[in-house]
């Protein structure tokens, strides 16, 4: 998620991780590059909304239970990851996207059943989300899978890697640096 701008100034004795929350950098910086991450924004409506607030006040009491800190991710920031984040140099991100653009168009929209929560760890266990995943088999997995297929298939033109190949297809509501559900 990203950075309050009053969570993290300019000043030269702000560290990076009063800056981060305690997050963890998981791609090192590379001059010329940029991390590059492809997702769907999810919408929820008013009646799920409200549940999925419901839940997440429960995950931050959980947590505060067991002293964790827990973030809330606003709805607004809600999506479902169709790639990992990869770091492509400036010159190719146009061409990416455009790339990005023919590969999904023939793809249809999605509609998807709203699925269980459970908790899942970044690649590094560094940092457990709160999230919404949606069961293979539910509305709209397979067109999601279809979507994470026509990235993947761009991804690899650029030498960068595929999604997960354990397809765990989510959307965060809440995170933290300590486990959150168990």
């Amino acid at each position: 998620p990203p950075l309050d701008a009053e969570d993290c100034d300019e000043r030269p004795e702000s560290s990076e991780a009063a800056c981060s929350d305690g997050r963890i950098r998981q791609i090192g910086h590379l001059d010329g590059h940029f991390a590059v991450h492809v997702f769907l924004p999810v919408a929820p409506g008013a009646g799920l909304r409200q549940s999925l607030q419901q839940s997440v006040a429960a995950v931050e009491a959980h947590g505060r239970a067991n002293g964790a800190t827990v973030h809330a991710i606003e709805p607004a920031e809600y999506h479902v990851s169709l790639s990992r984040t990869v770091m492509l140099p400036l010159a190719q991100i146009d061409a990416f996207a455009d790339a990005l653009r023919r590969a999904l168009r023939p793809c249809a929209a999605v509609r998807t059943a709203v699925g269980a929560l459970c908790e899942l760890p970044n690649d590094t266990h560094t940092r457990y989300f709160a999230s919404v995943e949606l069961r293979p088999g539910s509305a709209g997995h397979d067109a999601l899978c279809t979507l994470v297929d026509a990235v993947d298939a761009v991804l690899v033109r650029y030498d960068q890697p595929r999604f997960y190949s354990e397809r765990r297809m989510h959307f965060s509501v809440a995170w933290s640096l300590r486990p959150l559900l168990g």
